[in-house]
Order: structure tokens, then C-alpha cells, then sequence
């Protein structure tokens, strides 16, 4: 079952995507975590958090939240009243390092909140859009759906920035993973669909997007190597951008 993957992909097992049973149980729906978005002056200090839409359909995730130190230090990490989450939960002992890991499994399927309360510093003028990822760098990000599918975890930054626009992947040309980030008017149901010169798709993903700024990360093992297209799908807007990605 899940629970003994979650177990496995704690204590490092980096090889499960090369595993095609489990590939096989990737779900197109993903987790998505998402703070409100926020300008800051260089040494200012706030204090923003982290939770999740949909959480019900989901008995666990884990991730890697990083920042980038140039513009923004992470200064303390606690959970909100509300969370369900417990310190156990949390691997904070990098974050001077600009990165802390999560892993969580709910044993009970009770209501779930995810509130991580992030107090952070400015280094320079920044937003927090611009200076925090969710990826997986130390921990691979993936959320355990209740009906025993694999899902990515997106990250979004509520604001009220009125424009629907599709970014270009970065990093781009790619070898192994690459974020692709979009900003949505509203927030609704997005798709992110990768497909190669031929129109064949070859990967999909359905977000639950927010208003803001949302991003998602496409891994190599889901995808083929050379030229690639990605569109975006609302109900209202679509918009598409090409991608390499390196042999």
C-alpha cells in the first residue's frame, strides 16, 4: 500500500520513478500548497502560511520548500493552531541553508490542515513569489491520493495581479526536472499538458490553480527527450510555450 511507500521514499529511496508499477499509479490530479503572495523591502520581516487546497482527497505528502538566500532568509518555522501536522513532521535543521523538508501521513484520515507558519527576512526587495520554490531537491515532492495514486505537489501565491500569462520553463533547455509557472485571473481548474512535435501527448496535469501566480515541476522520467510544447487550459484561456528537453 501507500503507506509502505511513503515509509520507503523517507529513508531515501531515490530510485521509485524508475519503478513502472508505480509509475503507473501517477494520478493527473495534484496536490496544491499555496501562501499569499507579498512585496518586501530589504530587511523587512513577515510571517506567511502555507496550506493546502483539496487535502481531503490526500492521506499524505512530502515536498522540499526552498528559498532562494539570495533575497529571502528563512528565520523560524512553527504550525499554525489549526494544523494538523506535528515538529516531527518537519526537517528544519537546513534552514539557514535556505531548505527544510515535510512528510506527512495522516493515521486517522481526520480533517486535515497544513498550516506551516514560515517567518522570513528580506535580503533585498523581493517577492515571495519570486524567492520560494516547492521541488524536490532533498525530498522528491509527492502527494499519496486516498484512492492509493501518486500525485505532483504545485505551490501558488495568491494576488490580486489580474493577468493570465504562461511563463517559460526554467530552467530551459533541461536535463533532469524543470518548473513551469503561470499566473491565473481567478482561481479555477487548470491543465498543464506536455505533448511532443507530433501532438501526442505525453504528460498531464490537472491543478487546482489560484489566483496569483501558481507553478508546477515536470520530472524526466515523465517525459521524452528533445523539442516538447506545454499548454495551459482554463476554461476561459489557453496558451502555449516549446521546451527542450536535453538527451
Amino acid at each position: 500500500g501507500t503507506k509502505a511507500d511513503f515509509v520507503g521514499v523517507k529513508i531515501g529511496d531515490v530510485n521509485l520513478d524508475s519503478d513502472p508499477s508505480r509509475r503507473a499509479s501517477r494520478s493527473a490530479k495534484t496536490l496544491t500548497l499555496y501562501a499569499e503572495d507579498k512585496a518586501l523591502q530589504a530587511g523587512a520581516r513577515t510571517k506567511m502560511t502555507l496550506d493546502a487546497k483539496a487535502l481531503s482527497e490526500f492521506e499524505g505528502f512530502q515536498f522540499t520548500l526552498e528559498v532562494n538566500q539570495q533575497n529571502l532568509k528563512i528565520v523560524n518555522v512553527s504550525l499554525s493552531d489549526e494544523s494538523t501536522l506535528r515538529a516531527e513532521n518537519l526537517n528544519v535543521s537546513s534552514i539557514e541553508n535556505g531548505w527544510m523538508t515535510v512528510s506527512w501521513h495522516n493515521e486517522n484520515a481526520i480533517p486535515a490542515s497544513v498550516g506551516i507558519v514560515l517567518e522570513v527576512e528580506a535580503q533585498e526587495d523581493v517577492r515571495l513569489s519570486e524567492a520560494m520554490t516547492i521541488n524536490s531537491a532533498y525530498t522528491t515532492a509527492e502527494a499519496y491520493r486516498l484512492d492509493g495514486s501518486i500525485a505532483n505537489v504545485a505551490v501558488g501565491f495568491e494576488s490580486n495581479a489580474s493577468a493570465f500569462e504562461l511563463m517559460q520553463n526554467t530552467p530551459n533547455p533541461f536535463a533532469e526536472e524543470t518548473m513551469i509557472a503561470f499566473r491565473l485571473d481567478e482561481a479555477t481548474q487548470a491543465t498543464v499538458t506536455v505533448y511532443d512535435v507530433t501532438g501526442k501527448t505525453i504528460k498531464s496535469m490537472e491543478i487546482d490553480g489560484i489566483k496569483g501566480l501558481n507553478s508546477i515541476q515536470f520530472d524526466r522520467p515523465d517525459l521524452v527527450e528533445g523539442v516538447l510544447y506545454y499548454k495551459l487550459q482554463t476554461d476561459k484561456n489557453s496558451a502555449v510555450k516549446k521546451m527542450i528537453l536535453l538527451d
